[in-house]
């Protein structure tokens, strides 16, 4: 199957069905981000909990496949800021060396997030309880 074409409709369509998802972001004093996220509307709430596991997998892995892009993103324009010019470089490789570099970086990637998911996976348990655990009193 391929990709439906972008921007996906929201509520069933042709080539699947989509929601959206609002996501909240908080930046303290300290710098340090915090993240929450929910169903845009009744009917993106009523959707999910049509797909298996009421949309709680699918959430997830659409919410960690949009932050490994934007981490993508971000790698592409501090390389260009550090050596202005190089999004235009990369527009004239030849698409198997072009296919190389993407390669190098995404295992670079790979090692960074493998570090930023260690670092934040305690604090996402600890916050994980709190939500799902009945409060005392």
């Amino acid at each position: 199957m391929s990709l439906p074409i972008k921007p996906w409709a929201k509520g069933s369509f042709p080539e699947g069905e989509g929601v959206i998802l609002e996501v909240w972001l908080c930046r303290a004093p300290t710098g340090q981000m915090f993240a929450m996220h929910r169903p845009q509307s009744k009917e993106d709430h009523e959707m999910l909990m049509s797909w298996p596991s009421g949309g709680l997998e699918q959430a997830a892995v659409g919410l960690l496949t949009e932050a490994v892009r934007r981490e993508a993103i971000l790698d592409i324009l501090i390389k260009e800021t550090k050596e202005p010019g190089f999004i235009q470089e990369l527009t004239e490789m030849e698409p198997g060396d072009r296919d190389a570099w993407a390669q190098e970086m995404a295992e670079q990637l790979q090692a960074l997030l493998g570090k930023t998911v260690k670092d934040l996976a305690p604090g996402a348990f600890k916050d994980a309880l709190e939500m799902m655990l009945p409060r005392d009193g």
